[in-house]
């Protein structure tokens, strides 16, 4: 065996007592906590006054336990992030899915053709309202995708 062969030792950084819980645990901690009841459902409209497909919901901060300085200060790049946008608002969309049965239900045949059917939701937008409210704006599809799987499942279990 050839003597310069070295294995140098290995160590890691020793971790404080206390570890910092990552801010996504805390947000999704806080979220999973709260009501999670939508304040306000609006079907967005063309400057005609159509329908247009997208729908916005809002949802005071205060109910998902943040404040405005939660926001600017500890959790905007987490509760803004394309991940975090879309998991909230699927969450909220599934969890107050009979606010929105009625309206989708009595579509006239023209719009529900024409709105749902002609585009698909990809992704949810997000602002952030004066009013302290959070806006998530989604297209109507979503909501036959979810309707439509609900409708599955409760078709498998009977």
């Amino acid at each position: 065996m050839p003597d310069n062969i070295c294995i140098m030792p290995q160590t890691e950084k020793q971790k404080s007592k206390k570890e910092k819980k990552p801010k996504y645990k805390d947000l999704l901690g806080r979220i999973s906590k709260s009501s999670l009841d939508i304040s306000e459902i609006v079907w967005q409209k063309t400057t005609e006054n159509k329908l247009n497909g997208f729908i916005e919901i809002s949802i005071k901060i205060s109910d998902i336990g943040l404040d405005k300085m939660d926001i600017y200060m500890k959790f905007n790049k987490e509760l803004f992030s394309n991940y975090m946008v879309d998991f909230i608002g699927e969450l909220l969309i599934r969890n107050n899915i009979n606010k929105f049965v009625k309206d989708f239900f009595t579509l006239n045949k023209e719009d529900y053709s024409g709105l749902v059917n002609i585009e698909r939701h990809l992704h949810f937008g997000a602002r952030l309202d004066p009013d302290d409210k959070i806006i998530y704006v989604f297209h109507c599809s979503l909501l036959q995708n979810i309707l439509t799987e609900e409708f599955k499942n409760s078709v498998l279990f009977l």
